[in-house]
C-alpha cells in the first residue's frame, strides 16, 4: 500500500474571503448549488416500496431556497455598499471634504439605515437606528447646553422681554390661560 501524501494547509482549509462582495457572491453560488442539488432526483437511489424517494424533503428544499435568496440580498447590499463607498462617490457626496460634524454623522447613519432596510438586512438596520437615536440625543444635548450657556449671562430684564415677545405671538385663548396661570390662586 502506498503512503498518501498529507494535505497542505491550503488544501484543507477554504480560502479566506476578505472582500464582502466576493464573500457574498461565493455564498450565493454555494447556496444555489445546494438548492439545485436538492431539487435533482437521484436515479434509483433511496427508492421506497411506494415508489417515492430520492427527493429532498420539502423543508430542506425550502430552507436551501431561503438561504439562496438571503445570500442574493446580502450580495446585492454588499455590492451597492461597495459602489457607494468609492472615494469618488464619497468626495462628490460630501462636496469635496467629509462632514465630521454631528449633523453629518446623523445624515450618514440615516442613509446607511435606509440602505440596510432596502437590502433586507434588518439586524444592521436596527443597529443603525440605535446609532441614529444616539447621535440625535448628542445633538439635542449640545443644543440645549448652547442655549443654557447663552441664557447664563443674560440679565433678567432681557429674559422677561423675550417671554413677553413669545407670549404676544400666542393665540388669544392661550394668552388668557397664561394670564390666569400667572395670576395664581
Amino acid at each position: 500500500m502506498a503512503a498518501r501524501k498529507p494535505k497542505t494547509t491550503a488544501e484543507r482549509a477554504p480560502r479566506l474571503i476578505v472582500d464582502a462582495v466576493d464573500f457574498w457572491r461565493a455564498q450565493y453560488n454555494q447556496a444555489k448549488r445546494d438548492a439545485d442539488s436538492a431539487r435533482v432526483k437521484p436515479a434509483g437511489k433511496g427508492k421506497k416500496e411506494d415508489g417515492s424517494g430520492g427527493e429532498a424533503p420539502p423543508t430542506i428544499l425550502a430552507n436551501l431556497v431561503r438561504l439562496e435568496r438571503e445570500a442574493w440580498r446580502e450580495y446585492k447590499a454588499a455590492l451597492s455598499a461597495a459602489e457607494a463607498s468609492t472615494p469618488e462617490v464619497l468626495a462628490a457626496a460630501a462636496g469635496g471634504s467629509p462632514d465630521t460634524s454631528l449633523e453629518g454623522e446623523f445624515l450618514t447613519a440615516q442613509r446607511m439605515q435606509r440602505d440596510a432596510q432596502a437590502a433586507g438586512s434588518h439586524v444592521a438596520a436596527r443597529q443603525l437606528f440605535c446609532d441614529v437615536r444616539a447621535i440625535a440625543a448628542k445633538i439635542r444635548a449640545r443644543d440645549e447646553a448652547a442655549e443654557a450657556a447663552e441664557l447664563a449671562g443674560v440679565d433678567v430684564s432681557v429674559v422677561v422681554e423675550m417671554v413677553c415677545t413669545v407670549a404676544s405671538s400666542l393665540p388669544p385663548a392661550l394668552k388668557a390661560r397664561l394670564l390666569e396661570a400667572l395670576a395664581g390662586p
